[in-house]
């Protein structure tokens, strides 16, 4: 009689465990632990993504987010400007941000220096033409040499300079190229004030320009701080915002 109870419990524990196995396969098989990490890889990679519920009420054509690159030309350089440093001009509208910024750097100890700001359209096709000079000199063509030259200079017209936003900074002492003379004061507290590394490291395939670690761009503060979190470019921010407002 045991034997034959012993039997039957052991029969109905293995169907049992037949129909569980086949109704939930995922808790017992290598595929259902490699869905898990992958649907858990799919929500990482959502969550690195920027949601556009978050981004800052503003508009891609407010006057402080205008994108000038290679392929947004300015139409006109004549710009309202006044004089920050050392003779250096910005657009009007930013005055009190760059003078705050300078001065709360100098409170913290770090002495910074503006060595370029607002060019016309002048004087980016004489940086440019010099660029493409030396670029020449050193044995290129000259259709490499406008190519390698516009990496780091570019052209009339085609400069962040012409719009009065955008600043050449770094720490005083230093040659202004120079690694030593990169401000991490800037870097850390920039956004504060409304501005942001224009050419990142790494985002030279978006830019098309080299990494500059002394070149700022006033866009606001809101939009200053959702860019630097978010680790984005002026155009990878104004795709966003073009998206959510489409």
């Amino acid at each position: 009689m045991l034997k034959k109870v012993i039997t039957c419990f052991s029969f109905l524990f293995l169907v049992g465990m037949l129909l569980f196995i086949f109704c939930f396969p995922s808790s017992f098989s290598k595929n259902g632990e490699a869905d898990n990490i992958e649907s858990y890889n799919e929500v990482s990679k959502e969550s690195k993504e920027p949601a556009l519920e978050e981004l800052p009420k503003v508009s891609p054509s407010d006057w402080n987010l205008q994108l000038v690159n290679y392929n947004h030309e300015m139409n006109s350089d004549n710009v309202n400007l006044e004089i920050v440093q050392d003779g250096f001009k910005v657009d009007s509208r930013i005055v009190s941000y760059v003078n705050n910024l300078l001065t709360e750097a100098a409170a913290a100890g770090e002495s910074l220096k503006i060595f370029s700001a607002y060019r016309s359209f002048a004087e980016q096709a004489n940086l440019e033409k010099d660029a493409i000079s030396e670029k020449i000199s050193q044995g290129l063509s000259e259709e490499e040499a406008k190519r390698e030259a516009n990496y780091n200079v570019a052209q009339s017209k085609f400069s962040e300079h012409h719009t009065g936003l955008a600043i050449d900074i770094s720490k005083a002492g230093f040659n202004s190229y120079s690694p030593e003379a990169k401000s991490l004061w800037m870097e850390i507290n920039a956004w504060k004030y409304g501005f942001i590394p224009r050419y990142p490291e790494n985002k030279k395939d978006i830019t098309k320009v080299n990494y500059e670690p002394w070149h700022y761009r006033y866009v606001g503060k809101e939009s200053a701080e959702h860019i630097v979190k978010n680790n984005l470019t002026l155009e990878e921010y104004l795709e966003l915002l073009n998206k959510n407002n489409g």
